[in-house]
Order: structure tokens, then sequence, then C-alpha cells
């Protein structure tokens, strides 16, 4: 498991996605949840991915953010 980390400059409501090197969504952590404004740490567990390159996709809507996460098989 992981913690991603994000902040949002306006209270808005937030998608956050999982998406594979091709852009295939893998799991959808957040669906247009309300949030304040300010940093948050979400929890999400990856031990069904297989090791590799991912993408999280943070929408506002105001802005869109994508960072990148490396998967490792234990």
């Amino acid at each position: 498991s992981t913690t991603i980390s994000f902040s949002i400059a306006n209270a808005d409501n937030v998608s956050l996605s999982i998406v594979d090197i091709n852009g295939r969504e893998i799991a959808k952590i957040l669906d247009n949840q309300w949030m304040e404004a300010g940093m948050h740490n979400l929890s999400f567990n990856a031990e069904d991915l297989a090791s590799g390159v991912y993408l999280y996709l943070l929408e506002t809507s105001k802005e869109t953010q994508t960072n990148r996460m490396i998967v490792l098989e234990d």
C-alpha cells in the first residue's frame, strides 16, 4: 500500500484515479468528492497491481494534476 499526497488551492469536488501507462483506468479512489482546500493524504492498496509505472490523476473543476508512481512487487 502507498500514500498519495496532494494539495488543492480551493475547496472543490475532487476525483482521483489510477491509470496505467496506456491511459486505462485501473482504480477510482475519489469520485467527485467534496474536499476542503489544503494538503490531503490518501491510502491506496496497490497489492492487486502488477509491477510497473502507473499515473494518478487528480481533477477538480479548476485544475488537473498528474503524477507518476512505480509499483514493485514484494
